[in-house]
């Protein structure tokens, strides 16, 4: 059985490590901007290159983009932004949508609220063909801190492929150094901070 220890700041900053069942680290993905980093730690090798959808898939098997990731895995919807997009509101039993589309009319993008407005339910994205690209269920949203998060977060695609992420344990508002979304050598940020994080009440697995 596998986990996932991760740490991230906005923009665009994010680290994945994959632990094995006795705690040993198997991979690491680092996203830092536009560079995309991934270190596999059983045979010391390392792949560089940009941050982009195609990248991503060799780390996960849904075609995803850095900046929806890093949404997602906050527990947050990641939201289409730019200037020519229009919304539709929608209300019906128990839920609102809201569609985010093109000028002409191409839907980019579907949100699902539960009635009050104020928690994601689901979501779809789009390709730019019309297709649908994957869609995300939120589950078992809890409140940490001042911010409430789903703390089941589970993606698929049309192809049947599918990841979930299940947070066992979560802090917010905490210091990033620069480091952390490096690579030195072949040293493990779970292991060289797994004492800092078995003492915290709200740790990020």
């Amino acid at each position: 059985m596998y986990r996932i220890a991760w740490v991230g700041s906005s923009p665009r900053r994010l680290r994945l490590e994959i632990i094995g069942s006795f705690g040993q680290p198997i991979l690491a993905m680092i996203l830092n901007g536009s560079r995309f980093l991934m270190f596999n730690y059983s045979n010391n090798r390392t792949f560089k290159g940009e941050a982009n959808i195609r990248n991503m898939k060799r780390f996960l098997s849904v075609s995803i983009t850095p900046h929806d990731l890093f949404m997602l895995i906050s527990g947050r919807p990641p939201l289409a932004q730019r200037p020519d997009l229009r919304l539709r509101f929608q209300r019906s039993e128990g839920e609102i949508l809201l569609t985010v589309t093109e000028t002409w009319g191409r839907v980019i993008q579907k949100i699902w609220l539960h009635d009050s407005g104020t928690r994601v339910k689901r979501l779809e994205m789009y390709k730019l063909g019309g297709g649908l690209r994957y869609r995300v269920m939120f589950d078992n949203v809890r409140k940490v801190e001042d911010f409430e998060i789903p703390h089941v977060v589970t993606v698929s695609t049309p192809d049947h492929k599918t990841f979930r992420l299940k947070i066992r344990r979560l802090w917010v508002n905490t210091l990033n150094p620069e480091e952390v979304f490096m690579l030195e050598g072949n040293k493990s940020w779970y292991n060289q901070n797994i004492s800092l994080l078995k003492s915290r009440n709200n740790l990020a697995f």
